[in-house]
């Protein structure tokens, strides 16, 4: 299983990126179409959610539930997730809890609950356009998930014979 944070989940669904990532979407539809061929199932923790749907108004918010119910794993943010994030959150500050240029308090909570949520729920990886937090993260894990960049996953062109 393939846990999607939330930019990844914009590029994939949304098809939208914002200047200076133009290929992002086009990469991450063929990533998205090689795990559906493949019978991959994505998961989008709860936590993943909630920002993405943030920024839309109620009925197109219902509306991109319906679809993301509809195409995605969406697994709650628990009590065992819970707990792993609050062990990861500890291991963070025992270690100096340093934070990548820019991320708030909030958003690192945040990203401690999309961890745990994949990690709790089976996933084997973790595609997103954050690789340092959530590196270090899965680091404190005990590298029991990878995170990755989304792959670059090549499209047989159609021969004209």
């Amino acid at each position: 299983m393939i846990c999607f944070d939330t930019t990844v989940l914009i590029w994939g669904v949304q098809q939208k990126a914002v200047p200076g990532q133009e290929g992002r979407v086009e990469r991450t539809k063929r990533y998205i179409d090689s795990l559906h061929e493949s019978n991959e199932q994505i998961m989008v923790p709860t936590p993943v959610l909630a920002e993405y749907l943030q920024f839309f108004d109620t009925e197109e918010r219902k509306r991109q539930l319906r679809t993301l119910e509809k195409y995605f794993f969406v697994p709650a943010f628990n009590l065992p997730a819970a707990y792993l994030a609050a062990g990861l959150a500890h291991k963070h500050q025992a270690q100096g809890g340093e934070r990548s240029d820019g991320t708030s308090r909030q958003e690192l909570k945040t990203d401690f609950q999309i961890i745990a949520t994949a990690i709790v729920n089976g996933a084997a990886l973790l595609v997103t356009d954050n690789l340092e937090d959530f590196t270090r993260l899965a680091d404190l894990a005990g590298g029991r998930i990878k995170v990755s960049d989304v792959p670059n996953v090549h499209k047989q062109l159609d021969l004209d014979v």
